[in-house]
């Protein structure tokens, strides 16, 4: 089993996301986190104008206002872009340039400098602050490897939000380093012996297991049923759908076709939530998906009209024709939703 740093956070909540199916998903932000990292990367081998001759446009137009003199180090004099590799069971930690099979994790340091007694690692981010630095195990992973490699007792992590250059920073002394190393063994323990426990939250926003999630199902059935729903359950389902549409676009509006996987009734309560969430991921999602996934196949407007009412999403219906025939996606003359 391969294990990542990235990885992390969610698998030391919920163990049994790291062995379920996966799937995968790429997404504007990911390129353009892909482009600003590469970007760095070539500030430091380069310097700032070599960078730009190379630089993808996203990340030129991204980073266009950053001042780059406001990051906390020079950026010729520290290291970047390495992969470390850290033995759970032997404790050694060395560089490499693969992931590494379990007991092994491996975590990729963006950017890590030190000095006498402490160890300095960066992470870049493109996106709005998802968590804290002191809640990051990606972060704290890499500082207890860089610790650990280089023999110092204290590490400082640092997220650093680009382009305003907004740093987040978390200081680890000896206790914090040691207590992280503890539930990371434990963590390697459970996903050694087939842990099957899953747990919802936060973490399972960006989970590529999610749409096959037990918990995540039961959350959402839950939720599509009359009895009673917890605000935790109504979360998970909100989580769900969001995910669902910008992952799999096509089982959605299968599922919207069908009724049968998503059936919510909009009732009372957290109930009506989820149906009014449900409902935008409808209009503002599937019509772009009728006609980025399905090419040339069509769906007879009866059919859809009908998917629409067994979702219970039938105040969106006129919405979502109009969205269609805005986007050219409504061939009057056939009367089906065609490329």
């Amino acid at each position: 089993m391969l294990v990542s740093a990235s990885m992390l956070g969610r698998v030391m909540s919920c163990p049994a996301s790291a062995s379920g199916r996966q799937i995968g998903s790429t997404s504007e932000a990911a390129a353009l986190g892909t482009a600003v990292h590469k970007f760095m990367e070539d500030v430091h081998h380069l310097g700032y104008d070599g960078a730009v001759d190379r630089a993808a446009p996203e990340a030129l137009d991204f980073l266009r206002n950053a001042d780059l003199s406001l990051l906390p180090f020079d950026i010729s004099k520290v290291n970047v872009e390495q992969r470390v590799a850290y033995d759970v069971d032997s404790g050694r930690v060395f560089f490499t340039e693969d992931r590494q099979e379990l007991p092994i994790v491996t975590g990729q340091a963006d950017v890590w400098w030190h000095d006498d007694t402490t160890v300095y690692v960066a992470d870049y981010k493109t996106g709005m602050p998802a968590s804290e630095a002191k809640d990051s195990a990606q972060l704290k992973f890499i500082c207890l490897a860089l610790a650990r490699m280089l023999g110092l007792s204290r590490a400082q992590g640092i997220l650093i939000y680009l382009p305003g250059v907004h740093l987040d920073k978390v200081d680890l002394g000896m206790e914090d380093l040691t207590s992280f190393q503890q539930d990371l063994e434990r963590t390697v323990a459970s996903l050694r012996t087939g842990s099957k426990s899953l747990a919802t939250g936060n973490h399972c926003k960006y989970c590529p297991m999610i749409t096959s999630c037990p918990a995540m199902l039961e959350a959402f059935r839950a939720v599509s049923s009359d009895t009673p729903v917890t605000p935790r359950q109504a979360q998970d389902a909100i989580n769900y759908m969001r995910t669902v549409s910008s992952r799999l676009s096509k089982y959605v509006w299968a599922s919207a076709l069908s009724g049968q996987d998503f059936a919510i009734k909009e009732t009372v309560g957290p109930r009506q939530v989820v149906a009014e969430v449900a409902g935008r991921v409808i209009l503002d999602f599937l019509p772009g998906a009728a006609l980025s996934e399905f090419g040339t196949v069509g769906y007879s407007l009866t059919s859809l009209e009908r998917g629409f009412k067994k979702v219970g999403m039938s105040k969106v219906w006129p919405s979502f024709l109009a969205r269609l025939e805005a986007e050219g996606g409504l061939k009057r003359s056939v009367n089906k939703v065609v490329v």
